[in-house]
């Protein structure tokens, strides 16, 4: 099933470079203060304590990343003189970053989340590390936060597909009916999920197929109520890979 190319609304580059300045300020500090204790308390902290730390900066990293590329995209696409060469990144790095960056959360939410690579050495993408890292974090996070407690998530990624990477997302959630998928992308809708209590602006699929589509990949959903939903990412391979 092919997703829905919603346009009724849009993010504008005025609106991402407002986010871009006000989350960059507490992500400095987050990263500043995390730097601070590591530096003059690492003597005094358990091991552990300190691989805590390593965590939330490791994560406002990332999303200082995130927010630069969000920029520079929405940039890209309103100038049409710009030239830039596109990055190249290892997709299983990018995929086991977004496990570790989820660990977490799917601990709390009682969730297991799987992977299953059929190769074992880097696999070259077309765009950025960070950005394939943050599509990943945002379809595990809805896969998550949408399942029940005990289910297991899994993350299939394949070699070259017809010159392609894919990466399949799969969860046994509770899953869209028709009329939801026809608004999957559009920005703030929440689907009627805001009813349930859990978190989110509706804009996290939005951004992520933005995403996806700036490097050149497709995104594809599949899902029914009750039976889950499966996410299927296509990424340009950056050079003729041997792996598939």
């Amino acid at each position: 099933m092919s997703t829905h190319d919603t346009t009724t609304a849009a993010v504008s580059p005025d609106d991402l470079r407002m986010l871009q300045h006000e989350l960059r300020a507490p992500l400095n500090a987050v990263l500043g203060f995390s730097q601070l204790i590591k530096a003059t308390q690492r003597a005094h902290l358990p091991e552990r304590v300190l691989h805590w730390i390593e965590q939330i900066e490791f994560a406002g990293q990332h999303m200082l990343h995130v927010i630069e590329a969000l920029g520079a995209a929405a940039e890209r696409r309103h100038d049409a003189a710009a030239h830039e060469p596109m990055p190249t990144s290892d997709l299983l790095r990018a995929v086991q970053g977004a496990i570790r960056m989820m660990r977490l959360a799917a601990a709390q939410a009682g969730a297991q989340v799987s992977l299953c690579a059929e190769v074992g050495r880097p696999i070259l993408v077309m765009g950025s590390e960070t950005t394939h890292r943050q599509v990943l974090i945002n379809l595990l996070s809805n896969a998550i936060k949408y399942s029940p407690r005990g289910e297991r998530v899994s993350i299939e990624i394949a070699g070259q597909r017809s010159g392609h990477a894919q990466v399949v997302i799969r969860d046994r959630g509770i899953g869209m009916s028709a009329e939801q998928m026809a608004r999957l992308f559009t920005p703030y809708e929440r689907l009627g999920r805001e009813a349930s209590g859990a978190s989110g602006n509706g804009l996290g699929l939005y951004l992520t197929k933005q995403l996806v589509e700036s490097v050149g990949g497709t995104l594809a959903v599949e899902s029914q109520p009750g039976g889950g939903t499966s996410v299927t990412v296509l990424v340009p391979m950056a050079v003729k890979s041997a792996a598939a």
